[in-house]
């Protein structure tokens, strides 16, 4: 009975530790309560296209669980701490090992009970408008809302995982930490740290580079490549700079006697300085999670605005064929059968004949072709005739002379130089059939040159035959219509393409990340929030009695309130800025990938990239007032060692 009444006051003692810890844990199992009934939804495998739902929600349950594993033990760091004084003090009277073990083991079943049946009923409360969310942003009829049993089962195993394992270090630690130590390592200071010049240079560098292969990225297939290579300097960079970049900064100002002898900046300087060694990584962490919360979101909201556009670059028709030979009598009977069969009515049908695409890149005035790493565009020919029956138009061209269409290269050359020949060039800004063939990677280009011969000298590869034509009907009944007439025909999805059918797979995609990186985010921001506040009540508690000493030998209250807020004021806001930093070098990158999927739009980019970053930095703005009264508060409480 006395182990269940000490565990019931340690927890009840230290609310303001706890209470974040137990408010991250029911988050944190309410989110993997929602996705696991989303990966276990019987409705969305039983879509054809549900599947890739279930398969980016198996891939974020992975991550999520890995950030709960993160966080829990984060947050448990801290705690065990703190609660260092009260152990310390019960096995000094008497208490022996297995007496502490069993009072941790009664508080972790405690917490972790609490914490389980909050998170579930939570979860279980928004998992409705979770699936509603989820059904429109997938644009379903079909309700999703069923609760899966199995999704409870789940979530007890994971955390009961998490759970045991933070009592086994719990163990550890009051195992191997002998009485007075735990008795004083809740008031232990950092001493001061030394810097390392060396590794604060590499960390500029390294963080330069990551920086630069942002911005020199070209939107090719290395583009995947350079993007996680990137991530990865920028990763290592910044840890460098806030764990010894940061210190190397401190010690330059604390040599520069005008700065470092003022009250608010010695006080500020001299309480960084001894413990940037522990918090550079703390910050690190928050810059790099604000980061990551800034990319998820613009990434997936990007591509959820840009369906229509990659939609239309796979699909300028509706339904679209490319082979090597024209559209027989019979296929056509069988295309106009099957559209009266789901009461589809045909728009007029349209052919043209290109020649297969060459990848290569456009740069300055010339067309360069080479391998599909480094090329950024795939470059088709088709006669003058041809487009002018397309286009409807009567435009003449002599045999130096070609129009250019690109579908996103700012090229605006008077001419432009192909396997050694120079043509003088007119750039036109629309084409009815600017289809990607094989819905490639690479940017489409057209050149409508004269006649036959200068087609085949620009492009010698193969013919290739272009037919398609637009639907009218519903939406059900023109995906029923493209997949059935697919199956007649027997046609590839190289040679056949339906908008119905991309409609439907990029609905299915896009929407899934759209919700699941909003999931992800949330979850990233609650771990930005528990890793600030318990931040500052670390710091809070270092603080306290070295302000305290200061004030019982002359400093005053006021001077106290303004170099707590220097302080505080400093180190909060260099995550947030240094996230904003790697947000704006990593924008390059991002308009590189989306301009890979033909999805790139400068107003949505930034529409998206200034909505993010005002809720993020609000969000930040709020959690910053919120954790600096708590900082204020620990500060201003008397030190029951003075």
């Amino acid at each position: 009975m006395i182990h269940l009444k000490l565990a019931w006051h340690g927890i009840t003692h230290h609310k303001k530790e706890y209470g974040p810890f137990l408010l991250a844990s029911v988050v944190l199992i309410a989110i993997n309560f929602i996705f696991w009934n989303i990966s276990m939804n019987k409705t969305l495998k039983g879509m054809a296209l549900g599947n890739a739902t279930v398969e980016i929600t198996n891939i974020a349950i992975v991550f999520i669980s890995l950030v709960s594993l993160f966080l829990i033990f984060y947050a448990n760091s801290f705690l065990i701490k703190q609660r260092g004084e009260e152990l310390g003090l019960y096995n000094m009277i008497g208490l022996g090992n297995g007496d502490l073990r069993w009072i941790l083991t009664i508080e972790t079943i405690l917490l972790y009970i609490v914490s389980l049946v909050a998170g579930i009923i939570s979860g279980f409360i928004f998992l409705k408008l979770a699936f509603l969310i989820l059904q429109r942003l997938l644009r379903l009829k079909v309700s999703l809302d069923q609760f899966e049993p199995c999704a409870v089962v789940m979530t007890i195993i994971i955390f009961a995982l998490i759970f045991l394992m933070l009592l086994f270090y719990n163990f550890y630690r009051v195992h191997t930490v002998n009485p007075i130590h735990l008795w004083n390592q809740s008031f232990q200071g950092e001493k001061e740290p030394q810097a390392k010049k060396v590794l604060a240079i590499l960390g500029v560098i390294v963080l330069g580079l990551g920086y630069w292969i942002s911005v020199k990225t070209k939107p090719t297939t290395g583009a995947f490549v350079s993007f996680v290579f990137a991530v990865i300097l920028v990763l290592i960079g910044t840890y460098l700079l806030f764990i010894v970049g940061s210190i190397s900064f401190l010690k330059i100002l604390k040599k520069q006697n005008k700065i470092y002898y003022k009250p608010n900046h010695f006080i500020s300087i001299s309480g960084m300085l001894f413990r940037m060694k522990q918090n550079g990584a703390g910050l690190a962490s928050i810059c790099l999670l604000c980061t990551s919360i800034l990319v998820t979101m613009v990434g997936t909201l990007s591509l959820y605005v840009g369906e229509n556009k990659l939609i239309k670059s796979w699909n300028p028709l509706d339904i679209m064929f490319t082979t090597q030979k024209r559209l027989t009598a019979e296929q056509i009977r069988t295309i106009d059968k099957t559209a009266a069969k789901y009461h589809i009515s045909l728009g007029p049908k349209q052919h043209l004949t290109v020649t297969t695409p060459s990848p290569g890149s456009i740069a300055d005035d010339k067309f360069e072709e080479n391998n599909i790493m480094h090329a950024t565009h795939q470059l088709s020919t088709l006669t003058l005739a041809d487009y002018n029956r397309i286009q409807g138009t009567k435009t003449d061209l002599k045999k130096d002379q070609v129009l250019l269409y690109t579908a996103s290269s700012k090229f605006n050359r008077k001419s432009i130089f192909i396997r050694g020949q120079r043509y003088h060039v007119k750039k036109i800004n629309s084409f009815k059939i600017a289809f990607n063939y094989q819905h490639s990677v690479f940017q489409a280009a057209f050149i409508v040159v004269a006649n036959e011969a200068i087609s085949k000298k620009i492009n010698p590869q193969p013919k290739l035959e272009i037919s398609g034509f637009n639907l009218t009907g519903s939406e059900t009944n023109q995906l029923k219509f493209a997949n059935s007439l697919q199956k007649k025909m027997k046609l590839d999805n190289e040679s056949y393409t339906a908008a119905p059918i991309s409609k439907s797979l990029f609905q299915s995609l896009f929407g899934s990340l759209l919700f699941i990186g909003s999931l992800v985010s949330m979850t990233l921001i609650f771990a930005t929030a528990l890793i600030i506040y318990y931040k500052q009540l670390s710091e809070g508690y270092a603080d306290r009695q070295r302000f305290q000493t200061m004030q019982q030998v002359g400093l005053s209250q006021e001077e106290t309130k303004n170099a707590i807020r220097s302080q505080v004021s400093l180190v909060f806001m260099l995550p947030i800025v240094g996230a904003i930093i790697h947000f704006v070098f990593c924008i390059p990158l991002l308009k590189s990938i989306l301009s890979l999927f033909s999805m790139y739009s400068t107003k949505v980019l930034a529409g998206v990239s200034s909505a993010t970053l005002v809720v993020l930095a609000g969000g930040y703005l709020c959690i910053y007032l919120l954790t600096t009264n708590v900082y204020q508060q620990l500060v201003n409480k008397k030190d029951p060692r003075l």
